[in-house]
């Protein structure tokens, strides 16, 4: 009963948020929006938090290229990394036929560190600087992208659509090369003349009809050993994970929204136990931002 109902809930905020975005982009509907966005961010600008110069430094990076790379060894603490390789593990035992394999809330629930550091105040402070706006964490979601070259879902071309802004935290938890699967994407310039030329809104490209408007050697693509850490943010550049070939890929992504998003993907968020099984351990600002299905 728990399935069907959740099945039901993301059909209908699918639906809702397809809605949303159709009306958004009316004329009269956009102007208006543009300024009531305009205003929050105004209003929010002096509750901004100082950030460090390096951190300042990363936001700024955001704010230009909206995509930048840290080492995650200087920024993820030794428990995390400790559920994280336990996750792997497990992960690595499924057998099944699915090409992304995803870790399912009750292996998460063994694992809270993995989860809890997406609350750290260091993210939401970062997060929050970047969207300019109180945030929403959407939680981590921790996968193993098989190396069977299928392309589709998230392996496709696409645009996140749940706000204006997002960020996410893409951690490699292997060496990645350029056969592990990658993170692709395209700079906002390229993003923008590519949605104009494929009159794209949402949903998935594949890498023919990308590659009739967009050279390969535009795509970029971000190599690096385990702990790299891509910071990106999902909505505003067009972007996929390369379907592996030769090795499977194993990594950890923490997403992060405005509190008031276009929409969200009840499916992909943790489960509202879960969350409350944590919520004596967390600050107000934490409890506050946590989302949950």
């Amino acid at each position: 009963m728990h399935s069907v109902s959740m099945q039901l809930r993301a059909v209908q905020a699918r639906a809702q948020g397809k809605l949303k975005r159709a009306l958004a982009r009316a004329p009269l509907l956009e102007s208006w929006a543009d300024r009531r966005y305009d205003r929050a961010l105004a209003q929010h600008a002096p509750r901004l938090q100082d950030l460090g110069c390096v951190w300042a430094e990363l936001v700024a990076t955001m704010k230009r290229d909206m995509v930048a790379t840290l080492d995650g060894a200087t920024l993820i603490p030794a428990d995390v990394l400790h559920e994280a390789r336990w996750l792997c593990q497990e992960l690595a035992r499924d057998d099944s036929a699915h090409s992304t394999i995803v870790c399912s809330p009750s292996a998460l629930a063994r694992a809270p560190s993995v989860y809890a550091w997406g609350l750290a105040d260091t993210n939401l402070d970062l997060a929050e600087s970047y969207i300019e706006l109180p945030v929403r964490y959407l939680g981590v979601s921790f996968k193993r992208e098989r190396a069977d070259a299928a392309s589709f879902d998230t392996r496709q071309w696409h645009l996140d659509v749940e706000d204006r802004r997002m960020l996410k935290l893409i951690v490699y938890l292997d060496a990645v090369d350029e056969e592990s699967g990658p993170f692709e994407y395209l700079d906002r310039a390229t993003t923008l003349m590519m949605s104009t030329k494929l009159d794209y809104t949402s949903g998935f490209v594949d890498d023919a009809r990308l590659e009739r408007v967009v050279a390969r050697d535009a795509w970029r693509t971000v190599l690096g050993p385990p702990l790299t850490t891509v910071v990106v943010d999902t909505c505003r550049l067009m972007h996929r994970a390369r379907p592996p070939r030769v090795r499977d890929r194993y990594s950890m992504s923490f997403s992060y929204c405005s509190a008031r998003p276009t929409q969200l993907f009840p499916e992909y968020l943790p489960p509202r136990a879960f969350v409350a099984s944590l919520a004596s351990q967390l600050s107000a600002r934490q409890r506050s931002a946590a989302a949950h299905a």
